[in-house]
C-alpha cells in the first residue's frame, strides 16, 4: 500500500495520459467540465489551507496529526475527493471513448479508495489537532502549484 502512495503522480498520470491520447475535447466539453474543474481546485484549496504542506509529502509514514477543521469536519479525506472531482472534470474535458471512461473512472476512484482506506488505518491511532489558522493564499498556492501546472499541462496536451 505504500508503493501506491508514494508513486501515486506516476501512477495517476497513465490514466491522464490514456484520456488524452483517446480523447477528443470540444470547447463545450471543456466549458462543461470547468464546474468540476473549478470544485475540484477549490477543494483542494482550502484542504491545504487546513492541512499544511504535510499533503504534499512523498513519505509513506503516518501522519503526526489528525486535521479536523475546514473540509475536514465534512469530509474524512476532502483532497481524495477534489482530486476525484478534477480526474472527473478532465474525462468530461477530453471525452473519452465510452470503455476508456469506463475504466479511468473505476481506476482512479479505486485507486482514491485505497489510498483512503491506507490513511484511515493510520489516523484511527492519531489525536484530532485543535483548530489552527489555516494557510494564506500564498501559502496554498506555492504547495498546490505542482497540481495547477499538471492539470494546465494536461490541458494543454489535450489542445494541441
Amino acid at each position: 500500500m505504500d508503493a501506491l502512495f508514494v508513486h501515486r503522480g506516476l501512477l495517476l498520470a497513465v490514466p491522464a495520459v490514456l484520456a488524452v491520447l483517446s480523447g477528443q475535447p470540444t470547447l463545450p466539453s471543456v466549458g462543461s467540465s470547468l464546474v468540476l474543474l473549478l470544485f475540484g481546485l477549490g477543494l483542494r484549496s482550502w484542504a491545504t489551507a487546513h492541512l499544511g504542506g504535510a499533503g504534499r509529502t512523498r513519505l509513506p509514514g503516518p501522519p503526526t496529526d489528525r486535521v479536523v477543521s475546514g473540509p475536514y469536519r465534512l469530509v474524512r479525506h476532502p483532497l481524495y475527493v477534489a482530486n476525484l472531482g478534477i480526474a472527473l472534470g478532465l474525462i468530461l474535458a477530453l471525452r473519452p471513448p465510452g470503455p476508456i471512461v469506463v475504466l479511468l473512472v473505476l481506476s482512479v476512484s479505486g485507486f482514491y479508495a485505497l489510498l483512503a482506506e491506507r490513511e484511515d488505518a493510520q489516523l484511527i491511532r492519531i489525536p484530532a489537532r485543535p483548530a489552527s489558522v489555516p494557510l494564506g493564499w500564498r501559502a496554498v498556492a506555492r504547495h498546490e502549484r505542482s497540481t495547477w501546472i499538471g492539470l494546465a499541462a494536461i490541458l494543454l496536451m489535450a489542445a494541441l
